[in-house]
């Protein structure tokens, strides 16, 4: 049986909304905010501040330099978190419900540190609950300096959490995200992005 489940963050256990951020970034100034970022490719500037190559406030000034003049760090920061929506109720009841049926839970997340603090702070506030508490362990790109799809993330995790493979699933809501982890003998879930993850209680028991 299965023990452990690995899930992505965004678009899995938190809500997202990509074409936001493009929006508010085109109202900011920026004349192509698709050329930085999307749901399935980005620049590399997001991808250096997603494996901690550069500080938060290099890549905050980089967005500044191609919004129009005179845009405050606040307001790009605050542009950079729209595509946020948050945590919905069942899912939290879900991954307590998974906890106390006795799997091990993981988060694994291509992020940087401002969603990252967003995010975070977004659940204390509105659930009650530290973020961090409902996960074994929280694994960041940014912090861990990889990025998925890269086999060596995964293998991180694995090695870092002591996991058999043969008895984990991983979750993810991008499906170039799942070739890896399949090679590499987990069982692999594509999410629908958004997706409730109520479906989870029926298999995960079976399994």
């Amino acid at each position: 049986m299965r023990n452990a489940i690995i899930f992505d963050l965004g678009g899995v256990i938190e809500r997202i909304n990509p074409k936001q951020v493009a929006q508010e970034f085109r109202a900011l100034g920026m004349s192509d905010p698709s050329q930085f970022f999307s749901l399935y490719g980005q620049s590399d500037i997001c991808s250096d501040f997603e494996t901690g190559k550069i500080q938060e406030s290099q890549f905050v000034d980089h967005l500044k330099t191609v919004c129009s003049p005179g845009i405050s760090s606040e307001t790009v920061i605050q542009a950079w978190c729209t595509n946020l929506c948050g945590v919905p109720a069942e899912t939290i009841t879900v991954l307590k419900t998974l906890r106390e049926n006795g799997f091990r839970l993981f988060v694994l997340s291509n992020t940087n540190p401002i969603h990252a603090r967003e995010i975070e702070t977004r659940f204390n506030k509105v659930h009650d609950i530290n973020f961090h508490s409902m996960f074994e362990k929280v694994y960041y790109s940014f912090e861990v300096g990889l990025r998925k799809p890269d086999d060596a993330i995964y293998q991180h995790v694995l090695n870092d959490a002591k996991l058999n493979p043969e008895l984990c699933v991983y979750i993810d809501d991008l499906e170039v995200n799942l070739k890896s982890p399949e090679r590499l003998g987990l069982r692999c879930v594509h999410h629908q992005t958004n997706a409730s993850i109520d479906n989870l209680h029926a298999w995960s028991t079976h399994e």
